[in-house]
């Protein structure tokens, strides 16, 4: 495929807003089926799985031209090309092989290899591109089931073992012991048949050959409890067949089960089972009975389903059909590169599905075809404020990013979303781009469009005006020709009331003082603004705020502990009230202003306040009062006594 080239990075630029759209050109097939490098090793009854923490496809084993296969390739699902992986310790095919749930470990059990059935057990590891050994089952096991439960272990069901013993024993491995337990017996032995984790994480076995000479095929089912480690009989299928790799959940939790080899000859019927209820209904029949094939949930947003190849009972089959579970119906997905059956097979990303390698009459083949689903995931959104949280009258910048989900393969086209903020939040009108924000608080996009893999990234400023905690909703986003409706956005945000910008400083003072104990003093106090050294309200031009100097109004409380009273600020900021003290000393009242709208709180330095014990009028003597007469005879007395001590001396 010849390399594409995109443009650096879009950008629409306003004042208010800002855009950028990412570009981000993948591997890609057309939509349908269509031819892929083949593999280099021809083979059938293969495993492929997709492991998402390197992007590549494992696929182990199988029979080759002339015998078992060890050896492993790695499908790489960007590139489309292929590479040589280390080889097993063991050549097998009709094994089974299950992605741990670490993602990154792929356990390899039993199979068929040049001794018989396999007990033998091997664990991949992907990051470091190696192979170990695990510990080997109770019992050899070909055509079983392998399911990844939901505590991380695997539960290996049934199987038939050397001398064509159909088995009904299962086993659970644990990988963090590296150990095998027993997981009870089946009421029905069997190989071939289907396994799936549903319903309340319990798995369910599904049909199934009971006769490896015979074939007699099983409608019975059977489904494990992790948690008791039992089973129980679930209702039957209309029609025995053989499910194995012919089962898969759909995205409303019922198990679709279609085709395979009945009783009397191949299927082109389908079944719907619902877990929920113990129930199978009828599913829209295939256009084509086929047998050897395999059902792969494609991954996208219409959870269909893809059947290709297969074999009808007399030749190998080309052609492929998709079921679609809104309509139960199924229609043509196109034809594979070469006909067969017994494949390897695997959802990958972006809406792709790998088929690999087959058997082709007495042959086998390594052709490879991968099949893109066409249908349309509308776009996601996401939104966040950045702050998430402001003053009232600041902003925030809100983000929004539109992807264009992995699961599309192509670009999206059309793409737009309007949404309203919630009073107390605004924007102001703009456009840049396909953005267009309107006052007091719409956002919208239209005809925006969006590469593969690609994203539309966008922010507004936004203001807010009333305190409150908000979460605005943004979407869902829509596009062109894009099937279902995308997700809704929230983002937070919280508006605290605006800070009080001007300080104040409070003063205190009393009259008289000193006082007496049980004398009403009068408590004097004053707030005024303060400012900063060298700022325009410290040279008594302006506040803080930037406006002119201002009254403080409201209340000033004057307290020493318990005893207080309370002022109310007049036009000038200045207050008064009184107090009574009951004891002698020093008291140090002091004075606290609560605020207002535009001035902060403060308050005052302890104020000194000296008061004295007062003397009761009652206990006070009257000075004697002297009239004329007796000022004479008192100066009379203080000249003789003067006179005495001069002759004394």
């Amino acid at each position: 495929m010849a390399a594409r080239f995109f443009p650096a990075p879009l950008r629409c630029v306003t004042a208010l807003i800002a855009c950028v759209i990412t570009l981000m050109p993948p591997f890609a097939h057309a939509a349908g089926l269509a031819s892929a490098a083949p593999m280099t090793v021809p083979r059938s009854y293969a495993t492929a799985d997709m492991l998402f923490s390197t992007g590549k496809v494992l696929v182990t084993g199988g029979y080759g031209s002339t015998s078992y296969e060890n050896r492993v390739e790695l499908y790489d699902a960007t590139s489309g090309s292929w590479s040589a992986g280390p080889s097993m310790a063991t050549a097998r095919y009709r094994h089974t092989s299950t992605v741990l749930s670490d993602g990154k470990h792929v356990l390899v059990v039993g199979g068929r290899s040049a001794l018989g059935a396999e007990t033998s057990a091997e664990i991949y590891d992907s990051t470091s591109n190696t192979w170990s050994g695990a510990a080997p089952m109770a019992a050899g096991r070909i055509y079983h089931s392998a399911t990844l439960l939901g505590n991380g272990k695997v539960l290996v069901v049934g199987g038939y073992g050397n001398g064509g013993v159909v088995l009904a024993s299962a086993e659970v491995y644990d990988p963090a012991t590296n150990s095998w337990g027993s997981a009870g017996t089946l009421a029905q032995a069997r190989f071939e048949h289907g396994a799936i984790l549903a319903g309340s994480n319990k798995v369910f076995v599904i049909g199934g050959d009971t006769d490896v000479t015979n074939h007699l095929r099983a409608a019975s089912v059977e489904i494990y409890d992790p948690v008791t480690n039992s089973w129980s009989a679930g209702a039957p299928m209309a029609v025995a067949r053989d499910a194995y790799l012919r089962v898969v959940g759909l995205p409303s939790g019922k198990i679709l089960v279609a085709g395979g080899a009945g009783n009397a000859s191949n299927l082109a019927s389908a079944e719907l089972y619902d877990p929920s209820s113990n129930t199978w209904s009828a599913g829209g029949s295939m256009t084509q009975v086929r047998s050897g094939h395999r059902l792969i949930v494609v991954p996208s947003v219409s959870g269909k389903v893809l059947a290709a190849g297969g074999f009808d009972g007399s030749a190998y089959l080309a052609n492929a059909e998709i079921y679609d579970p809104a309509s139960n119906s199924w229609s043509s997905a196109g034809v594979l590169s070469a006909p067969r059956s017994a494949y390897a097979a695997t959802a990958m990303t972006a809406g792709k599905v790998l088929i690999a390698g087959g058997a082709i009459g007495t042959g086998v083949t390594g052709a490879a075809d991968v099949y893109t689903d066409g249908t349309t995931a509308p776009p996601t959104i996401a939104a966040s404020f950045n702050p998430v949280s402001i003053s009232a009258g600041a902003t925030s910048t809100l983000s929004i990013t539109i992807t264009n989900p992995a699961s599309n393969t192509v670009p999206l086209t059309g793409v737009g979303f309007s949404a309203t903020l919630p009073a107390g939040l605004s924007v102001n009108s703009s456009t840049g781009g396909p953005i267009t924000t309107t006052a007091p608080g719409t956002i919208s996009v239209n005809g925006a469009t969006i590469a593969v893999g690609g994203q539309f990234t966008f922010t507004v400023q936004v203001a807010g005006s009333t305190p409150g905690n908000y979460a605005p909703a943004f979407g869902p986003a829509s596009a062109t020709g894009a099937t279902g409706t995308g997700n809704v956005a929230t983002a937070n945000l919280s508006v605290t009331a605006a800070s009080v910008s001007n300080p104040t400083v409070t003063t205190l003072n009393a009259t008289p003082n000193p006082a007496t104990v049980g004398q009403p003093v009068l408590m004097q106090v004053s707030v005024s603004e303060a400012a900063r050294p060298g700022s325009a309200a410290h040279r008594g031009i302006a506040a803080a705020s930037g406006t002119a100097p201002t009254a403080a109004s409201g209340t000033v409380t004057v307290a020493e502990g318990t005893n207080t009273c309370t002022a109310t600020l007049n036009a000038s900021g200045n207050g008064s009230c009184s107090l009574v003290f009951a004891t002698p000393g020093t008291h140090t009242p002091n004075a606290s202003y609560a605020g207002d709208a535009t001035h902060q709180a403060s308050t005052s330095a302890p104020y000194s306040l000296v008061v004295l014990v007062a003397v009761p009028a009652a206990n006070a003597v009257p000075a004697p009062l002297l009239d004329r007469a007796g000022l004479l005879l008192l100066a009379i007395g203080l000249g003789g006594l003067v006179l005495r001590r001069r002759r004394a001396h």
